[in-house]
């Protein structure tokens, strides 16, 4: 028994590493609002961002002022965040006093090709510090977008290597 209890607490301490910051240990909370339910693949979409200072102490926040995409990550590989570029960016301090919160929007987009169904994510708002280093990602909620993907866009993905690729249904032939 004793051997058992030795292994298990071994066992424990070796799977339970290091985790990303959550909402329990950190005074922030993120959240995601999508515009929309539903998109067509590869279009884009608008999500509103919210981080909250839930704490009752005030928290500073260092935010590039102009390229804010850089502070999220996707925990999906299958969905995309747009970029864009800035001529001039800045680490600016934003002090967040209890219960004020950073918002922002962000444009996603999900290039999904394998037929119309269901993509869950969470956005991840990574916190910059004063020195331009990084916190783990702080996750949202799960979000779940409905992805439509054209039936040629399915068709062609079966017919990968095939010279003669469908877009669109064909029409049935009329008599002659």
């Amino acid at each position: 028994m004793k051997h058992f209890l030795r292994t298990f607490l071994i066992l424990t301490v070796f799977c339970s590493g290091p985790f990303p910051v959550h909402a329990e240990e950190t005074p922030l909370k993120v959240q995601v609002s999508p515009e929309q339910k539903s998109v067509k693949s590869g279009m884009m979409f608008l999500v509103r961002t919210r981080v909250e200072n839930q704490s009752k102490a005030a928290v500073d926040l260092w935010c590039h002022s102009c390229s804010y995409d850089q502070h999220w990550v996707t925990d999906t590989p299958a969905v995309f965040i747009q970029p864009w570029t800035c001529e001039e960016d800045a680490l600016e301090r934003v002090a967040l006093r209890a219960g004020e919160a950073y918002e922002k929007n962000l444009i996603l987009y999900i290039p999904k090709t394998d037929g119309t169904g269901p993509v869950t994510f969470r956005l991840g708002f990574k916190q910059t510090m004063k020195d331009g280093s990084e916190e783990d990602p702080i996750l949202s909620e799960p979000v779940t977008m409905k992805v439509i993907v054209p039936e040629g866009i399915v068709a062609a993905q079966g017919n990968k290597g095939s010279e003669a690729v469908q877009t669109k249904p064909s029409s049935p032939e009329a008599p002659a």
